[in-house]
Parts: structure tokens; sequence; C-alpha cells
């Protein structure tokens, strides 16, 4: 008989606390009710939350040292394009619910938005001023789960001269055991995204410097000149597009 092995490891979550704040002058000058209002509040705060969140997903202590680790420094395996400062990457992740990455948040997956309390703040226009303001938060205790060292991987170094192409999703993929295939997805920024469009085109590609490793290919499956709709999947996998992926990464080639 044999059993599989399990590795017992502690997850930290970290408490995400955004503030909300609004000035009582906004209530007293609006005819809607203090709720409706500051529920508008709270889903600017949201907003602003999912963004931060976004940001640590990838970059982890790097984008906010008080949070958990990104996706970044916990990369199985890697291809270079060959861009280095000024860059991006294509990151392809495993979706496995029990092994792969995920996000845990804790008090059963709640995000709680505290009741309005009104009492004085200094004004954020004149520090040497308070004024009286409605203040409460919205708050979660969220971590980062990658419940695999196989569960994340990337195409780095993607730029303008060195685009994101399917040979190089191709290279990628044959470093990922075929057990964990099922449920990956690509995460891209929008620029990744126009250089992969690009290459696909055998017209104006854009691509500034040439090598076999970048060789165009037609966009239609006839081979007649065209340029290619815009990419929703690569070597298979869907594609997310994301805005929380930058395109000031350093990378290696």
């Amino acid at each position: 008989a044999s059993a599989s092995t399990y590795k017992s490891e502690i997850k930290e979550m970290f408490f995400l606390d955004t503030r909300i704040q609004m000035d009582e002058a906004v209530q007293e000058a609006d005819t809607a009710h203090l709720g409706s209002l500051w529920q508008l509040e709270a889903a600017g705060a949201f907003q602003a939350a999912t963004i931060l969140l976004g940001q640590q997903t990838w970059y982890g202590t790097s984008a906010d040292s008080s949070g958990f680790s990104g996706i970044r420094s916990q990369l199985s395996n890697t291809v270079a394009a060959g861009g280095t400062t000024n860059s991006t990457s294509a990151y392809l992740v495993w979706m496995d619910e029990q092994h792969g990455v995920r996000f845990d948040v804790g008090n059963d997956g709640q995000f709680a938005i505290s009741a309005p309390l009104r009492q004085q703040v200094t004004d954020p226009n004149d520090s040497s001023k308070s004024l009286f303001a409605y203040v409460g938060n919205l708050k979660a205790w969220i971590g980062l789960n990658q419940g695999s060292n196989l569960a994340s991987w990337a195409v780095t170094g993607v730029s303008a001269s060195y685009p994101m192409t399917d040979k190089l999703g191709s290279q990628l993929l044959a470093k990922i055991p075929v057990a964990r295939r099922s449920n990956l997805r690509w995460f891209l920024n929008r620029s990744a995204q126009s250089y992969l469009n690009q290459a696909r085109s055998a017209i104006n590609p854009g691509i500034t410097t040439y090598s076999a490793a970048y060789a165009l290919q037609p966009a239609g499956a006839d081979g007649r000149p065209a340029f290619a709709p815009l990419p929703d999947s690569c070597v298979g996998y869907p594609i997310t597009l994301t805005d929380s992926v930058l395109d000031t990464e350093t990378n290696s080639n």
C-alpha cells in the first residue's frame, strides 16, 4: 500500500484595514439617507482594497511589507522572453481548489463595513484645522495560499522588443507536469496582451528585435496575412486581463 505525503504548515492571514471618512457637510448637503451615502463610500473603499490586493497578489511584500508573500516570489519555473528593466510578465497559475493558488479569508469569508461614527478629525486640506466627519473602515483577514510548490509559473521579461508569443507560452507549458495542466489560467496586463496580439499578426507586428525566437506567424489557419483578434487564450488556456501586473518589473534574461 502507498499513501500521499502531506506537509503541515502554518499560513498567516493579514489584516486588511481600509479607512472610510466622509465629511458631515456631504451628508448635510445631500437629501439621501446617511446609510445610502455610507454605502457609496464603502464601495469606493472596497475598490481601493481590491486594487491593493491585486498588487499584493503578484508582488507580495514588495507591494506592501505588512502583507502576505506574492506569487512572484513563489514561482515554480520561468521562461525568459529577454527583457530586463521596465518589462512585464505573463503569469500562468494553477487554480486547483485544494493544492493550487487561492485566497483564504478569515471570519468565514467576511468583509465587514463598520457603522459610521461621527467624530472630530483633522482637515485633510489643512492640518492646523479640524472638522466633523463620519468615520469607519472596511476590514477583513486575508491570506494567499499556494498549496503546492508546483502551482505558478511565468514568462518573464516581456516588452515591446521581447514580446509575449505562443512559442514562449509553449516553452513554459513544457515545464509543467501533466498532472498540473488542468485548470490553468494566464494573467496578463494590457501591454503583454497587445504584444501577443501583434506577434500573432502577419502585418505590422511591432517587433523591433528579431530572432528565431520571435518568428512571425500568420493570424489565420489558412495562412492569409491578417491582424489577429485580441487574444483570449494562449496554448489552450484562458487569459485573464489585469492591471495589477506592472510594466515596471525588473527581470533577468
